[in-house]
This record gives structure tokens, sequence and C-alpha cells, in this order.
């Protein structure tokens, strides 16, 4: 079993990549959407990246509380963001600029190897929030 203080590390590594990943892909599509203005995915992408800024600063403000409300706050997020993902993953591999892509052996490869980085990554993200969780929800529980 895992201790309380390795998934609280794991949720701040986990809290702190985010944040920064996030906050570049935001820099990045704020200068795509100022060459290109036409780009409309810019802003979309935009507003992902900062809404995972802010989630990342939710968890590890959950995490350094132990506020349990925060902590699903941001595993509902994950779900949401998980799915839409997936969803995005499925159509940028069926479709090409409005036409219906042909599939062959490579491009079957790429797409089952895209759900299952982002599957694994959900479910590694997921085991340590869960984590993260039933250690706040058993400290509540011992100050009661």
């Amino acid at each position: 079993m895992v201790s309380q203080g390795m998934f609280r590390l794991m949720g701040y590594i986990y809290s702190i990549i985010a944040a920064i990943g996030s906050t570049i892909q935001a820099g990045s599509c704020l200068v795509k959407s100022a060459v290109d203005e036409r780009d409309s995915s810019s802003s979309i992408g935009f507003l992902v990246a900062i809404s995972w800024v802010i989630f990342s600063i939710i968890l590890f403000v959950g995490i350094k509380t132990d506020n349990v409300s925060y902590l699903e706050a941001h595993r509902i997020f994950l779900f949401v963001a998980t799915t839409v993902n997936l969803m995005y993953v499925i159509l940028a591999c069926t479709s090409v600029k409005g036409s219906v892509v042909q599939w062959n052996v490579e491009m079957t490869l790429t797409f089952l190897l895209m759900v299952t980085v982002v599957l694994s990554i959900f479910g590694f993200v997921l085991w340590v929030l869960n984590g993260l969780i039933r250690y706040a929800t058993n400290d509540l529980d011992q100050d009661i």
C-alpha cells in the first residue's frame, strides 16, 4: 500500500507539471491566434489550457489543505477532460478537413497508441486522486 506522503508527493508533482504545461500551452495558443486570426482552434485551446491551470491550482490547494471537495472537483474535471480528449482523438483520426479518412495499419496503430496513452495517464492520475481523497477523508474521520 502506498503511503499518504507518497500520494501527496505524486499529487504535488502532477499539479505543478500540469500547471506549467498548461501555462506554456496557453501562451502558445495566444501566439498562434495573434499570427493567424482565422484560427479558431487556438482560442479553444487557450480556454482549455486556462481551465487546466485553474484546476491544477485547485488540486494543489486541495492537497495542501486536505480539502476533499477540491480534490473531487479536480477528479470530475479529469473525467470531463479525458472524455473530451478521447472524442478529439477519435475525430482527429477519422476525418481530415471534412473528408473521411481511409484507415490503414499505420493509422490504426497510431490511434490505438494515442488512446492507450490517454487512458494510461488518466488511470494513473485517477489512482493518485483517489488515494489523496481516501487519506483526506480518513483524516477528517479521525478529527471528529
